[in-house]
């Protein structure tokens, strides 16, 4: 027998009552699935077959349906708990991309300026031998002209002031080139400047600074400092000196296309950079890498 439902049933007897009706069966009662004939007592046979019946389809698609209607119900449920998951993670990484590409901007352009300004200083401080010969040529010329002057002789005096009028002016074409490679360097410094402004702003950063620590690009000094042609010599402390501070605000989820608050997150970033070592070998050195933030992940 297979599954549960409802029948009419018709028992016929083969002999003598032909055709006699027995009640319907019950609600409940198992079903037969095929004709067949049962001897009585008696001798007799009687027929039981089907007249009509309902299979157990109806008990099966009324589960299925109420699984179906609590699988709906659950996604309907879990829908929005994932949305919200969905959206706190694409923060999350909008937010670490957003603080990664900030450091990475700031180190990278604050040691770009220090590498473009290894040239001028290197070159600067490599035209101090010829400064401090030509110093010495001056010191023996102004010497040779107090010594003419002393003879009377006209030609004697007219010789060392021609000797000394040259070493003056090759003092002063050495310290155009000394004003030039300065003039280079802050130069320089500018452009990195304003490449790292312009940086800053493509990402939406506000409060951008460029703090420095000297007055020129090059933290050098003049020795001696009244010389037509001195030496450029490191300044004390030179690599603090030296040293680029860059620095800007930045919210990390601004770029976010859905955002659960209104609340920013304001990070801070600051990095610094220097030279370090002796002509004409130099370092950059990276001092200062910050970036601070009202995020719980900073």
């Amino acid at each position: 027998m297979y599954g549960r439902g409802q029948a009419d049933l018709f028992l016929r007897q083969t002999t003598s009552h032909p055709g006699a009706k027995i009640s319907p069966m019950g609600p409940g009662e198992h079903q037969l699935i095929a004709d067949f004939i049962e001897p009585l007592a008696n001798g007799d046979f009687v027929e039981i077959w089907f007249v009509s019946g309902k299979n157990q389809t109806t008990t099966s698609t009324a589960r299925h349906s109420s699984e179906a209607g609590f699988a709906l119900i659950s996604a309907i449920t879990l829908a929005p708990v994932l949305a919200l998951l969905f959206i706190a993670i694409g923060g999350t990484l909008s937010a670490l991309k957003a603080k990664s590409l900030a450091q990475s901007i700031c180190i990278q352009e604050a040691s770009r300026l220090q590498k473009n300004l290894q040239r001028p200083l290197t070159q600067l401080l490599r035209l101090n031998r010829k400064a401090t010969s030509l110093r010495q040529q001056r010191l023996a010329a102004d010497r040779g002209v107090q010594a003419a002057v002393a003879t009377g002789n006209p030609k004697v005096i007219a010789a060392a002031k021609a000797i000394q009028t040259a070493v003056i002016v090759m003092q002063m074409a050495l310290r155009t080139q000394q004003q030039a490679l300065l003039l280079e360097a802050n130069s320089r410094r500018r452009l990195g400047h304003n490449n790292f402004r312009v940086r800053a702003r493509r990402l939406g950063a506000t409060e951008i600074s460029s703090p420095t620590f000297y007055p020129e690009a090059l933290a050098v000094q003049p020795s001696p400092p009244g010389s037509l042609s001195p030496n450029y010599e490191k300044v004390f402390d030179f690599s603090r000196r030296q040293q680029q501070l860059y620095r800007f605000r930045l919210d990390l989820l601004k770029d976010m296309p859905f955002r659960l608050t209104q609340r920013s997150v304001q990070q801070m970033t600051e990095c610094s950079v220097t030279l370090k070592g002796e002509n004409p070998r130099w370092d950059i050195q990276i001092l200062k890498a910050n970036a601070s933030s009202n995020w719980p992940l900073s």
